[in-house]
């Protein structure tokens, strides 16, 4: 008798996870968590995987900020930016409604963030962009 295949659909398993760090890596800081975009490259071929794995990884997870490091992205579309800013709106509608922020030394992700009007703040390192999410209120 066959027994049906039972999945944990919000854990990735290990051939998600190996191919998940292609694209990104994470942790949990002081309730924030920090998504470090490793590849140096997002567009029309990678950004669709790049949503979906994006996703999956973090529905078991408890946060309540999110900062987001984009400086090894080297070349980016228009369908990145389109990615990248349905993850930060599906980011903010999580229940716990915490902000989002941006890491970059690169000027030209600032004049992009700029051309589709974000209004996602843009740290330069790390430290900058946590020191500000802690002066930031738990949201209600």
């Amino acid at each position: 008798m066959n027994q049906p295949k039972i999945t944990l659909t919000n854990y990735p398993d290990i051939n998600d996870m190996q191919e998940q760090e292609k694209y990104f890596s994470y942790r949990i800081v002081d309730n924030n968590i920090i998504v470090v975009i490793e590849s140096d490259r997002m567009d029309m071929y990678n950004a669709p995987a790049f949503l979906a794995m994006y996703e999956n990884s973090f529905t078991h997870l408890t946060f309540t900020h999110a900062a987001v490091d984009i400086s090894k992205l080297a070349h980016v579309d228009g369908t990145a930016i389109g990615v990248l800013m349905v993850a930060i709106g599906r980011m903010n509608n999580r229940s716990d409604r915490g902000q989002i922020v941006l890491i970059s030394g690169n000027e030209v992700h600032r004049r992009m963030l700029d051309l589709v009007r974000s209004k996602v703040k843009v740290f330069g390192d790390l430290d900058e962009a946590l020191q500000y999410l802690a002066s930031q209120k738990e949201p209600s």
